[in-house]
């Protein structure tokens, strides 16, 4: 018995709303289980270049979007001012040196004198003795007195001269490379040497440069860069929202989907989170706390950032900064597994036609 338009109607009806209850029911299962997010994007580390010692640029190495290597010369600065600076700072070095040969001369004239003086004073402080021992007797007290100066005075001598020592011993200061002024001058010599080998910049890392923005007598300033240079491994940052991280460790496995390249999936697996977010710092500025303002009823979900790691080459024709979509699968589940494989291609083949 045919039905009704009325019934078919219904049937219709009913169908639709059996399938809308069950694709709401997947997607709040599969936020859960199998998240996805769009808001992702595949990150190079960019390194700002920049001299450490300003001059006269007087040769470039390379060229915009040229693939270097660690340690490749990238740029040179002008380096007879610090070519200068190293031979006086030799100089100063060599000083030092000198410096202290001359004081331990003068420190060995002054023992020398020392022994002198205190031999005239033993000999003072004997006479002295004698002379006490015959005033009023065979000596007059006059004479007796003048014997007593001169003990006093070579006495005197004798503490004056170990003065002048101890003087010279502390400008001396120790032996060998623990001296003060050596230490002093033969860290000004290694400043000098590091200063002109920062003459030539060289790339810290593998990588490509980007932005170049110098010429040949311009000036490079020190610490103001002249170029980037953007890493050749990247990473990826997905942002989900808080309730879909909650069965997630870092044992989650990832599948990644970028916008540059349509219907091919990349494997990855999850590496870390973020402890937090800017809206959760707060900060002591002597402000009162400021409450959050909505009048939506059901407030946006709060996101978190998430950082996943290809397990595969990433092709280098991507830019750091390309859109990709990232869906998270746990690693003991098969069927769930599939299930998010399912999605990502879904979501693979969308972006064929957007």
């Amino acid at each position: 018995m045919p039905l009704t338009p009325e019934q078919r109607f219904r049937r219709w009806t009913a169908w639709s709303v059996a399938v809308a209850a069950l694709m709401f029911v997947y997607f709040i299962y599969s936020d859960m289980e199998v998240p996805l997010t769009s808001h992702s994007r595949l990150i190079y580390k960019v390194t700002p270049v920049a001299s450490e010692v300003g001059g006269r640029v007087v040769g470039i190495a390379v060229k915009n979007h040229q693939q270097v290597k660690a340690s490749d010369v990238l740029f040179r600065i002008d380096d007879r001012d610090y070519v200068n600076a190293l031979s006086a700072a030799r100089i100063g070095l060599q000083q030092a040196v000198d410096t202290n040969k001359s004081l331990d001369e003068s420190i060995n004239e002054a023992l020398s004198r020392l022994a002198q003086t205190k031999a005239i004073w033993q000999v003072a402080r004997e006479d002295a003795l004698r002379y006490r021992q015959l005033k009023n007797i065979a000596v007059s007290r006059q004479q007796a007195d003048q014997a007593s100066g001169a003990e006093r005075a070579a006495a005197a001598a004798v503490a004056q001269t170990y003065a002048g020592i101890k003087n010279l011993r502390v400008q001396r200061g120790l032996f060998g490379d623990d001296n003060l002024q050596i230490r002093k001058a033969t860290e000004a010599v290694r400043q000098a040497e590091v200063n002109l080998a920062r003459t030539t910049v060289r790339a810290a890392g593998n990588g490509t440069v980007s932005n170049l923005n110098l010429t040949v007598g311009g000036y490079s300033a020190s610490g103001s860069p002249v170029m980037s240079l953007v890493s050749n491994s990247g990473d990826i940052y997905a942002d989900f929202r808080e309730k879909s991280l909650y069965h997630t460790d870092v044992r989650t496995q990832a599948w990644v989907v970028f916008d540059a390249i349509p219907g091919k999936t990349f494997r990855a697996h999850l590496t870390a989170r973020e402890a937090g977010i800017l809206d959760g710092q707060l900060a002591a500025d002597g402000n009162l706390a400021s409450t959050e303002k909505s009048d939506r009823w059901v407030r946006d979900a709060q996101r978190v950032r998430v950082y996943v790691t290809p397990d595969e080459a990433i092709p280098a024709s991507l830019v750091s900064g390309a859109r990709a979509t990232v869906q998270l699968v746990p690693a003991d589940s098969a069927l769930l597994a599939l299930l998010g494989k399912l999605q990502i291609k879904f979501v693979s083949w969308i972006h064929y036609v957007y």
